[in-house]
């Protein structure tokens, strides 16, 4: 399946965009996706094959039944999309300086900074819902975000409305371990590509 959506989809935004935005893209999202899958196969979370769609992202599905009584699991599953992204971006920076790479490190830099919007079904969304924030709180942070760059509302729309509002049922403790999960991923993610960025 995933060599199906990515292969179809990279035709397709390629038609649109050209081939070397394509597969830089899926690439890109690639890289994001197969850190969520490998965190979860490595915990032994059954988890479908990534699932690509270029040029709007990819997902993963995974067997929500077990991550629900495992918070810290599901919040480490979330980060590991980021940091794979963000690792990705600095390996191909530090391999090469070509317009590919370059390139490679700016999709990048925006696929998982978008994903850790905490808005709705983004990555950010997720946790922030685990860490027990109001989904009020996700757009505060997004609202400015889209104002700076009006694009990114065609990624946080569609992810607010897939979302769950509810906030999840944890005890108190979990929610600590969470948030420093999130917090502590996202940080070591922003810098990364902070990194690549400057390499």
């Amino acid at each position: 399946m995933t060599s199906l959506s990515l292969v179809g989809s990279t035709v397709v935004c390629a038609l649109v965009f050209g081939w070397a935005l394509a597969t830089v893209v899926a690439a890109a999202v690639l890289a994001h996706e197969m850190g969520h899958y490998a965190l979860a196969r490595v915990g032994g979370v059954a988890v479908s094959s990534p699932i690509v769609v270029v040029p709007l992202g990819g997902y993963v599905v995974v067997d929500g039944a077990r991550l629900d009584r495992n918070p810290r699991a599901e919040a480490s599953v979330v980060t590991a999309g980021p940091l794979a992204g963000a690792l990705a971006a600095v390996s191909v920076a530090w391999a090469s300086n070509s317009t590919w790479s370059e390139t490679f490190v700016h999709v990048s830099l925006w696929v998982n900074v978008l994903n850790l919007l905490p808005v709705g079904a983004l990555d950010g969304g997720r946790l922030a819902r685990l860490a027990g924030l109001h989904p009020a709180v996700g757009w505060a942070v997004g609202a400015p975000a889209a104002l700076w760059n009006p694009w990114l509302l065609t990624a946080m729309i569609p992810a607010a409305l897939l979302g769950d509002r509810h906030a999840a049922h944890i005890a108190e403790r979990e929610r600590h371990a969470v948030r420093r999960i999130a917090l502590g991923g996202a940080f070591i993610s922003l810098t990364l590509l902070a990194i690549a960025y400057r390499l």
